[in-house]
């Protein structure tokens, strides 16, 4: 600002002694005197005073210039704030969410939620420019889709599974660091917070022929809620039950059941066979499948079915007839050696 004082003074000055030559009687260099009386080639004669008064005009012109001069160029010491953006105070984002990471049977999701802080949105596609103006700082983003059987509830996500049938349901998180007059690209990996766990019972024993069906299943240790914010997904609340409904396949009996995971030390799946000729007729049999579920809540995007054997035997020789039933020898998929009782 003091160089631009210095030149406001100098080129003022200069245009004091530019107006004062000009409006005074001191000829200006270069100008040709031109006699009083002497006509002007190509014009009309010109009375004497006219013509004097014509005379001045250029000096007069030059001494304008030199005073808006003298007015305009300090202005461009002046100090403008240049901004790279329309919101140089706040920073914007454009949000990527990435679908990947998920199994073969879901699909993504039509529409899901967007959070950050009090500003939520519901969109839909894959890339999207928020329409807010955020402060600087960080912010936690949080991203989750509306899925059957499963409500959110602040960072809360808990399914009912009384329900019926737990539908595909992702979250997804990520901090941006906002900066001001800035345009932020920020991606989110969505992850899938839902698996399949498939139970598939093989018939053996002298009585098999006498099992009617399963008349109830229950399944202890299963996870109802889990925290949309952590990346881990690691199940919070007390562990719940769910109820598989088994039913008849050529080898035997099957059900299926999207979890949002384990949870607990142990799971438990208690049956109850309905037995024909068994008096009482529903028979109860109990297997543990926490060894089998340790790390069911790793790869939730990786179905995971458990095939075991059912026995049932039927005992007479004591007269009265007695039946008995094992589950037993579980095994994921096609692993045949590793079994749990």
């Amino acid at each position: 600002m003091q160089n631009c004082a210095r030149l406001l003074t100098g080129l003022t000055t200069r245009a004091r002694k530019t107006i004062d030559s000009v409006l005074g009687d001191a000829p200006i260099p270069g100008d040709v005197p031109i006699p009083g009386d002497a006509p002007i080639p190509g014009d009309a004669p010109i009375p004497g005073d006219a013509r004097r008064a014509s005379l001045h005009t250029p000096r007069k012109t030059i001494a304008s210039v030199a005073l808006i001069l003298s007015v305009a160029i300090p202005t461009s010491c002046v100090k403008v704030d240049l901004h790279n953006t329309h919101h140089p105070n706040h920073g914007t984002i454009t949000l990527a969410t990435d679908w990947t990471d998920r199994g073969d049977e879901p699909a993504v999701p039509d529409a899901y939620t967007v959070r950050i802080g009090d500003y939520s949105a519901f969109l839909s596609g894959a890339r999207n420019v928020l329409d807010r103006n955020f402060e600087p700082g960080r912010h936690r983003i949080v991203i989750h889709n509306a899925a059957e059987g499963v409500a959110v509830n602040g960072t809360t996500a808990s399914a009912d599974y009384d329900a019926g049938e737990t539908g595909w349901f992702f979250t997804g998180t990520n901090d941006a660091d906002i900066e001001r007059d800035k345009h932020h690209e920020v991606a989110v990996n969505m992850r899938q917070r839902v698996r399949r766990l498939t139970l598939e019972l093989e018939i053996e024993g002298n009585a098999r022929d006498r099992i009617d069906d399963v008349a109830a299943a229950v399944l202890s240790g299963v996870a109802e809620a889990v925290d949309i914010e952590n990346p881990t997904g690691s199940p919070i609340g007390d562990p719940v039950t769910v109820a598989p409904a088994f039913a008849k396949t050529d080898y035997g009996y099957a059900a299926s059941r999207r979890l949002l995971g384990v949870a607990g030390q142990s799971q438990i799946l208690t049956l109850a066979l309905r037995i024909k000729g068994a008096n009482p007729s529903t028979l109860s049999v109990e297997s543990n499948l926490s060894d089998r579920l340790t790390d069911f809540n790793a790869n939730m995007k990786t179905p995971l079915t458990l095939r075991g054997k059912l026995t049932v035997d039927l005992d007479d020789s004591g007269g009265e007839p007695v039946f008995s039933a094992t589950v037993d020898k579980w095994r994921a998929g096609n692993d045949g050696d590793a079994t749990a009782d």
